[in-house]
């Protein structure tokens, strides 16, 4: 994305600043162990391992089986979701094969890191909250929130934050 600048040195190391991961586009590197020819008539494919720098997430809203069993007509609705409190950009360093993010700039439930305001009607399937979300890995702590609002049965509206730290421990790449 704009403003991300990469470097790269002979020896392998790897920096990537001022990645904004709101931007939802994928980042991978790709690795190979050393190549020695002794000779251009020994020269074969390169196998490449790529790995996956950011952590794939997803928030999925569904009607829960037991209170659809107790009230078989139930319905919800989401009429906004926010997702805050993560990583916006960082900077990624990779140098003898330790890699390591740190945090630029953290999102905030005036700037989020994802918003949604379509009605979401859910299902016990389960519906997506907000499309591919690809974070930058990091340990979930205090003020990593999802804020929805929501109705029931066509009641009033809802408005609920859940702190992810009481769901998951780390967002990891992968």
């Amino acid at each position: 994305p704009a403003g991300t600048t990469v470097k790269a040195t002979a020896d392998g190391s790897i920096t990537i600043e001022g990645f904004d991961a709101t931007q939802s586009r994928d980042l991978m590197t790709a690795s190979v162990s050393a190549i020695n020819y002794a000779t251009v008539d020994d020269i074969k494919a390169v196998g490449f391992t790529f790995s996956h720098l950011l952590a794939r997430v997803a928030f999925v809203g569904n009607l829960d089986a037991q209170s659809v069993a107790y009230v078989p007509n139930m319905s919800a609705t989401i009429h906004e979701a926010k997702l805050y409190g993560m990583s916006k950009t960082g900077t990624y360093v990779s140098t003898d094969g330790e890699a390591k993010w740190t945090q630029v700039e953290a999102t905030t439930e005036g700037a989020p890191f994802a918003s949604n305001t379509s009605v979401i009607s859910l299902t016990k399937e389960g519906v997506s909250v907000f499309s591919d979300l690809l974070l930058i890995p990091e340990t979930v702590g205090q003020g990593f929130c999802i804020y929805v609002k929501y109705s029931v049965n066509d009641g009033g509206e809802r408005e609920q934050v859940i702190q992810l730290n009481s769901l998951v421990g780390t967002f990891e790449a992968g």
